[in-house]
């Protein structure tokens, strides 16, 4: 071919494709889902510019700055700026362009397209959707241009890092309460929690953070059936950490309520709440259990209460765990099971050693003590009622009897003393000079009454509290006396007191009785004259008031 009809047909091919690309670029309009041929230079021109500026409102305000270094480094280093901001047209674009759409390119990936449907059907996701503009998208929790593996420890979604990107929006005032969100303060109950604190401060790994109980991608609201925090759900969230707990409550009466489909069947956050656990070890911990029992079992809690467990634990120093037993303790924690299970704690064949756990002497009797009992229940407890009415009746008695005594005397006194002064302060006188003086107690009388004196007062002081434990001045007099431990001791001390004076008296009257046995007997017959023992025991030299 010569060199003119080569020349001629590179001339005519170079038309004809002129012709051809004239034509697909005046009759073709640009595809906005299509990046548009804008290198990143083109973008970072203006948006590394911190002298760039904007017109907004006929205002001039500053140009974003791009953080050029952040991206680079992040998985999204390679891609160009419009692979994610599409729809551009020209350099020069408006203030706010369409947001990036993440599973356009994620979608290509097994895994990205699961977080993608996971994200459609969550709590966040679905408020999207409704127009929540302030629900969570990728951005709000993976960064913009910054994103990172979750396994970088740099990333915001790592797991000792995503507790505060969650708190960016659930510690939020404003988001809280436009949103009326059920925990307005999880980001600082977690964050002193015992998970909270094994994860942010200790820098144990394997403590569960945010994503561990409700999801990456599907969260989803706790009435959500399918919510990994639905009540009928949480035994299972649990128990991916905490292995074997969760086969013991699911066979304890707990679990088997909850099997049935009875939402009255308390799950884990029921008794250690969701956000603010607390390590068993805390000294609060055995109180706050029993209240958290009490919201089932309000009548065993009351009655409880009643028993000396209840009042020394309401009683205990604040802050310090008392030594005394708390539901768990007799009942177990995640193994509550019926009495009538043999391996129940309560069983016949395993309640002494239960009670041994505190009680190291305790036998079989010690065992039938009902801790529950209601006094005013004659039907199932006539034995406690019979003794609770006879010990009332008594300690009112002797307390009426004794008072109206006094209040008498104090009465005679003070009217003796207003309506005829002068004869009362003569008596008095006259009785302080007369020449015949009658010893009234003996020293050994007058101890008898130092025993009884000091061991009522001592009674009565660590006794009162006890039977008025939900008073404030109860807790006051057991704080000043050293705590329950101490109060139980000094109380015990003044009931052993109390048998040593009753003692002593007793024998006092028997070796008195011996010694005037003669004095007992009829004179004239040498029989035993019940009036001279009556004159003996109630006569004006008895003990008794006359």
């Amino acid at each position: 071919m010569s060199k003119a009809a080569v020349l001629a047909r590179a001339g005519h091919t170079f038309i004809c494709a002129l012709a051809v690309g004239l034509t697909c670029l005046l009759s073709s309009e640009p595809s906005f889902g299509a990046p548009a041929s804008f290198s990143n230079q083109d973008c970072l021109d203006c948006h590394t510019d911190p002298t760039t500026s904007r017109m907004v409102s006929g205002k001039s305000v500053p140009m974003a700055v791009f953080p050029t270094n952040d991206f680079k480094t992040s998985m999204h280093g390679k891609l160009n700026c419009v692979d994610c901001h599409r729809g551009f047209t020209d350099l020069v674009h408006e203030a706010h362009p369409p947001a990036p759409r993440c599973d356009e390119c994620h979608e290509a990936k097994s895994d990205h397209d699961k977080a993608v449907k996971n994200y459609a059907e969550s709590i966040h996701g679905v408020s999207k959707s409704m127009g929540a503009s302030a629900a969570a998208n990728c951005s709000d929790c993976h960064t913009a241009h910054n994103i990172m593996s979750v396994k970088d420890p740099a990333s915001p979604v790592y797991k000792l890092n995503l507790p505060r990107t969650c708190a960016k929006c659930h510690s939020n005032p404003g988001i809280n309460t436009e949103y009326r969100m059920k925990y307005p303060e999880v980001g600082a109950q977690y964050t002193e929690s015992m998970h909270g604190k094994a994860l942010l401060k200790m820098g144990l790994i394997v403590a569960p953070s945010c994503n561990d109980c409700h999801g990456v991608h599907d969260i989803k609201r706790s009435v959500d059936r399918t919510s990994s925090v639905n009540h009928a759900n949480v035994a299972t969230t649990c128990g991916k950490c905490h292995l074997g707990i969760e086969k013991q409550y699911e066979s304890s009466v707990h679990g088997q309520l909850l099997a049935k489909g009875d939402k009255r069947g308390p799950v884990c956050t029921d008794c250690h709440t969701a956000h603010t656990i607390g390590s068993p070890e805390l000294s609060s911990f055995k109180e706050i259990s029993d209240e958290r029992c009490g919201r089932c079992h309000q009548d065993r809690l009351e009655h409880y209460r009643d028993t000396y467990h209840g009042k020394a634990m309401a009683l205990g120093k604040p802050n310090a765990a008392p030594d005394v037993a708390a539901c768990y303790d007799c009942h177990g924690a995640h193994d509550v099971l019926p009495q009538s299970n043999p391996a129940s704690r309560l069983s016949k064949a395993n309640i002494v050693g239960t009670c041994r756990k505190c009680h190291s002497d305790a036998t079989e009797s010690f065992a039938q003590y009902v801790p529950h009992a209601n006094p005013m229940d004659p039907k199932n407890y006539p034995a406690l009622t019979v003794v609770f009415f006879g010990m009332t009746s008594l300690l009112v008695g002797v307390f009426g009897f004794f008072g109206l005594h006094t209040a008498l005397w104090i009465f005679r006194s003070g009217y003796l003393y207003v309506n005829d002064s002068k004869a009362f302060r003569e008596a008095k006188i006259d009785t302080q000079r007369g020449g015949e003086w009658f010893t009234r107690f003996a020293p050994y009388e007058r101890f008898l009454h130092f025993l009884v004196v000091t061991s009522f007062l001592l009674l009565v002081v660590t006794g009162m509290p006890l039977k008025f434990y939900y008073t404030s001045w109860a807790k006051v007099i057991f704080n000043l006396l050293g705590g329950t431990q101490v109060a139980r001791v000094l109380h015990h001390f003044g009931a052993m007191i109390t048998f040593l004076y009753f003692g002593l008296h007793l024998s006092k009257l028997v070796v008195s009785s011996w010694r005037k046995r003669g004095t007992l007997r009829d004179p004239a017959t040498g029989k035993w004259s019940f009036a001279k023992i009556k004159d003996a025991l109630f006569g004006p030299d008895s003990m008794i008031p006359t």
